[in-house]
């Protein structure tokens, strides 16, 4: 290479642009090839033009990126391990599980940071490490899957406690129960397998889905029971109604710790995640209307190709 050429290269190579290097060396070739020096000295100006204005190490932004927020801690629009998200179709709010810090934080369209709801502890509107979030847009409320305190709490959509549901959670008894904003206290549930109830673990508890308006479940609120491979559904007052799924591998069961991630359409359909083993996304429909325990009846169960798991997922509300 000339001199000129491999100036170039070394302004590339320092800049760390590769995308812009690679045109610039191609620019030189073809300019060596007419013979031409001036176009090269150009190309070299333009390199190192390139260099200045971007930073050693930047690429591109990925395609489709618009923006991006959130950092590293635990100040106010700063996240530990944000677990799931949730957006209000109304105003556009995006509601972030920012479960490292035992809460939900709330932005807007945009990024911005509005406000943000949930400590660390086991009274109401408290968390120790909470998995999921899913809104009722009919209702203006929020479902948060509470892990470690072993229960489900609904809000509103300012983050103000409504109820909450699990067994034990009024007064730590052995059996289901709801324990709502009258009472003067709430507690972490009672961990295990009993309708309604979770089982306690580490990091494994799935998230929450809502059965959107107008279709058959509307309302219905669906929890991955990750640890007792199954789905549990509620109603919008926290009201036990059934469950479906089971250990195992056949059509209909879940793989160890797994349900972890579900997704509802306008039909009422009901998408769940399988993995360890499972490696599918398994789809069941039900033919009943609440408040009647819904039949549910598995309609495919689709393969999904992963190495790692089955580790989120999502529905397009018009089912296409």
């Amino acid at each position: 290479m000339s001199g000129v050429g491999s100036a170039a290269r070394f302004a590339i190579e320092a800049t760390g642009f590769r995308g812009v290097g690679s045109w610039v060396l191609g620019a030189l070739s073809v300019s060596r090839w007419f013979g031409g020096r001036r176009p090269s000295l150009v190309v070299l100006v333009v390199a190192l033009l390139v260099g200045l204005l971007v930073p050693a190490g930047v690429s591109a932004a990925p395609k489709g990126l618009v923006d991006e927020f959130g950092s590293t801690g635990s100040g106010l629009g700063q996240f530990v391990d944000p677990n799931d998200v949730a957006i209000d179709q109304a105003t556009g709010n995006v509601y972030v599980v920012d479960n490292g810090n035992d809460r939900v934080q709330v932005f807007d369209a945009d990024g911005g940071f509005l406000f943000a709801f949930g400590s660390t502890g086991s009274g109401k509107g408290e968390f120790v490490d909470p998995r999921g979030v899913a809104i009722d847009q009919s209702a203006d409320v929020l479902y948060v899957t509470d892990e470690d305190n072993l229960r489900v709490q609904k809000f509103d959509l300012d983050g103000d406690f409504i109820r909450m549901w699990g067994w034990g959670v009024q007064n730590g008894a052995s059996s289901f129960q709801i324990c709502s904003d009258a009472l003067a206290s709430c507690r972490a549930g009672v961990s295990g397998s009993g309708d309604g109830q979770f089982l306690a673990t580490t990091s494994v508890t799935g998230q929450v889905a809502v059965a959107p308006d107008g279709s058959p479940n509307d309302g219905d609120v669906y929890v991955a029971d990750s640890v007792n491979r199954r789905v549990q559904v509620f109603d919008s007052d926290g009201n036990y109604l059934s469950k479906f799924g089971s250990a195992g591998t056949a059509p209909g069961q879940f793989a160890a710790n797994w349900p972890k991630h579900l997704a509802i359409d306008s039909a009422g359909n009901v998408y769940a995640s399988d993995s360890n083993g499972g490696s599918r996304v398994q789809k069941f429909s039900f033919s009943a209307p609440p408040p009647a325990p819904p039949t549910v009846s598995l309609v495919s169960g689709l393969l999904v190709a992963t190495t790692s798991g089955t580790d989120g997922l999502a529905v397009d509300p018009t089912n296409d």
